[in-house]
């Protein structure tokens, strides 16, 4: 019906919005599906016409055992294809060969394959992706190896972040002046926080696909507004096996009558703040130590993204002030018009990521490749007063953080653990 009101040169653009909304729908393979008549009246168009959009073609994936692991099974891992030129993810899991296989239209993919395993007395992490692929359709047929890597699975993770705020007693604006971000030693041993990093991934908006996923290798992330340091000469500042520590945006009790939010949180007793006295309004009270600013683009105050920030935790592995220092490591988005520029650094840095977005509509516009991390998180609301925090099971006497490198199937929203 829509062929016949629109004429051919907004054939691509009604495509396009057609596409997007029918990435949103629900998976076809679940026994409850139900369409909503703009999916329905999608799917008439999409059936009714002819051009480049609807020509398909197929993708066929061979994951390789990495070396030395000749044991490992390749079947059932699961593989996710995201096709950022339309913002469609897709999903599905390799046979017994490892063999997986696509069919979808023209676009710039991402692939990736992630599974947690176990060998010997050991859990590790197989993973592997390739970027930037343009696939063409028009009938293609592509095949693509992806060697598997194993890994260990985090030693220091981010456990939980709540960025949502809550409500005013009011009940209808939100105060997100009370976010904070907690680390968790999963491991066995004892961990030095000094000289590890925290920064926002950019960009800030996840509406649209960034520059840097589309037009660079994303060897190097770019990091958005701030960028925080623990200080320390190296054994200063330890944290335990299975320990926690937190780090507010404002470390004050935001409960009392002075602030005046009785549905917010109390902490004036956490470990860290993001706090330096160049910020505007920004709090901590006696006791809490502050984190370093290493590095300042713009803006005098702080808070995470409330639409599902890009939290990353990395440990240079040079000089973080002389690598700052140049230039060529500050750098604007590729191919926008945005004049605001980011500070670089290499992904091998990276610890541990957690990735959200706004919502289902957007997570093909994940800010970072998924050979970092496979899907990202759903964020929780403004003013929800909910936190998204990290799945655990308990191993004896202490607890393990879930860790597959996939923010969506590791994190899940719950109360946040600091509320009394």
């Amino acid at each position: 019906m829509l062929m016949f009101l629109a004429p051919k040169w907004k054939y691509k653009k009604i495509t396009y919005i057609c596409l997007q909304l029918l990435s949103t729908m629900p998976h076809i393979h679940d026994r409850q599906t139900f369409f909503s008549p703009h999916h329905l009246l999608c799917l008439c168009f999409l059936a009714g016409c002819e051009n480049e959009y609807f020509k398909t073609g197929s993708i066929h994936i061979q994951l390789k055992k990495p070396s030395g692991y000749v044991d490992i099974s390749l079947a059932n891992i699961p593989v996710t294809l995201i096709n950022q030129s339309i913002g469609c993810v897709y999903t599905t899991t390799t046979d017994t060969n490892g063999l997986a296989l696509f069919e979808l239209t023209a676009g710039i993919c991402a692939i990736s394959a992630n599974q947690e395993t176990t060998t010997g007395n050991r859990d590790y992490i197989l993973s592997g992706s390739l970027s930037n692929i343009q696939f063409e359709a028009n009938g293609e047929e592509r095949s693509v190896e992806i060697p598997l890597e194993v890994s260990e699975r985090g030693r220091l993770l981010i456990s939980e972040i709540y960025f949502s705020g809550c409500l005013w007693p009011d009940g209808k604006n939100v105060y997100n002046k009370d976010q904070y971000l907690t680390l968790v030693n999963n491991s066995d041993d004892l961990i030095f926080l000094d000289g590890l990093c925290i920064a926002q991934a950019g960009p800030v908006s996840v509406t649209k696909p960034s520059g840097w996923m589309l037009h660079t290798d994303m060897k190097e992330i770019p990091l958005f507004m701030m960028c925080w340091e623990f200080p320390g000469t190296g054994t200063e500042y330890p944290i335990q096996p299975g320990e926690r520590q937190t780090i507010a945006i404002n470390a004050i009790n935001h409960t009392n009558s002075e602030v005046g939010v009785p549905a917010s949180l109390d902490l004036s007793s956490v470990e860290w703040a993001f706090w330096d006295p160049i910020l505007t309004g920004s709090q901590i009270s006696a006791g809490v130590k502050p984190l370093n600013l290493v590095w300042r683009g713009t803006g005098f105050s702080y808070l995470f993204s409330m639409n599902g920030p890009t939290i990353l935790l990395f440990r240079p592995k040079t000089d973080l002030r002389e690598w700052i220092a140049n230039p060529d490591h500050i750098q604007k988005e590729p191919e926008s018009f945005n004049t605001l520029k980011y500070l670089h650094i290499p992904a091998d840095w990276v610890q541990d990521i957690a990735n959200f977005v706004s919502s289902t509509s957007t997570v093909a516009y994940t800010r970072i490749p998924s050979s970092m991390d496979v899907s990202p998180g759903i964020a929780t609301s403004g003013g929800s007063g909910l936190a998204m925090r990290r799945k655990y099971e308990q191993e004896g006497k202490r607890f393990r953080w879930k860790d597959s490198n996939n923010t969506a199937e590791d994190f899940e929203k719950s109360p946040p653990s600091l509320k009394r």
